[in-house]
Formats: structure tokens, sequence, C-alpha cells
């Protein structure tokens, strides 16, 4: 496993001008409240226009919630990210088990 001494976490802000991903910064010495906060801010700041360039560039990984929209497939949102995961839709489904049909939530 790879690790890194610092945590810098992008995260995928929907804009009126499109997506945008701010970072919060070495989120790893920062508590859940902390980053809580500043991720407010951010989605803010993205909202209005007013994110520094340095404050956009420069991430290795992505987070976005898109599968509470029923999204089950999405690409990387910044071409920068060395890695981009995402919640999916979960939803219904029918599957045969011992012949017989079974409800299952499955993750698409």
């Amino acid at each position: 496993m790879l690790t890194y001494p610092r945590a810098d976490i992008c995260i995928a802000v929907a804009t009126d001008n499109g997506l945008m991903t701010p970072i919060v910064r070495a989120a790893e010495s920062k508590s859940p409240a902390q980053i809580g906060a500043e991720t407010r801010e951010l989605a803010r700041r993205a909202r209005g226009g007013t994110l520094t360039r340095e404050e956009i560039t420069a991430v290795r990984f992505t987070i976005s919630n898109l599968g509470m929209f029923g999204i089950v497939a999405s690409t990387p949102s910044s071409t920068a990210a060395s890695r981009d995961t995402g919640g999916r839709a979960v939803t219904d489904r029918i599957l045969a088990r011992h012949g017989q049909p079974r409800s299952r939530s499955a993750r698409r």
C-alpha cells in the first residue's frame, strides 16, 4: 500500500458554469468538523466564482457524491486527479437465487 505524508482531497461542486473541484488541503491534520466547515466555504466560493487557481489545482484524490442523483457511472471530474472515487446509485434489483426471484439492493 502506498501512503502519502499529506492528504489533499478534491471535492466536486456543481456551479452554474459547470463542475468545479476545489481542494481541501492537508485534510489529514483536520477534524471532520473542520473539513466540513472548509468544504462548505469552498463550495460557497466555487458557486460565487471566487476560488483562486491554487485552490483548484494539483490534487491526488477526488471525492464526489453523484450516486444521490441516481448516477450509475462517471468519469474523473479532475484531469489532474490520480484517483477519483464517488458514490454510485444503489437500486433494488430482482435476482434469481436457487431458481426463485429475490429482491436485493445492489450498487450499479
